[in-house]
């Protein structure tokens, strides 16, 4: 991930990248809007990149994640999508709905919002 050091430095952030998805929301949702590079214009808080195939490379991680035990740290054979033993789907679940909204708060930081109005790609 590419970060903008003298932005972070400029808004009083960390100087470090975001370590977790939720730092990121965080940290794009406070940025956004701001002026990062004193042009007057309002900046985006997160840039994606428009690549067709960028949603895999960014939401996989996030969505598709080995379940693993609280207490043991041990992997459950569990992923986000399917119960593993009945298949049942468990994108209802408390998981899954914490990844989306994680997500769609980086969504709406980004650039996207005002590519996706237009029909552009984001």
């Amino acid at each position: 991930m590419g970060w903008r050091q003298d932005v972070f430095y400029k808004h009083g952030l960390p100087l470090r990248p975001p370590r977790t998805i939720h730092e990121l929301a965080d940290q794009a949702e406070y940025l956004n809007g701001l002026d990062h590079n004193d042009d007057g214009v309002p900046d985006w808080g997160v840039c994606l990149t428009p690549q067709v195939n960028y949603f895999y490379a960014f939401v996989a991680p996030i969505l598709q994640t080995q379940l693993t035990n609280p207490t043991t740290e041990t992997p459950t054979g569990q992923n986000i999508f399917f119960d593993s033993q009945t298949f049942e789907p468990l994108i209802r679940g408390p998981g899954f709905k914490e990844a989306l909204k994680q997500y769609w708060r980086v969504i709406r930081a980004s650039n996207c919002q005002g590519q996706l109005p237009q029909g552009e790609k984001c």
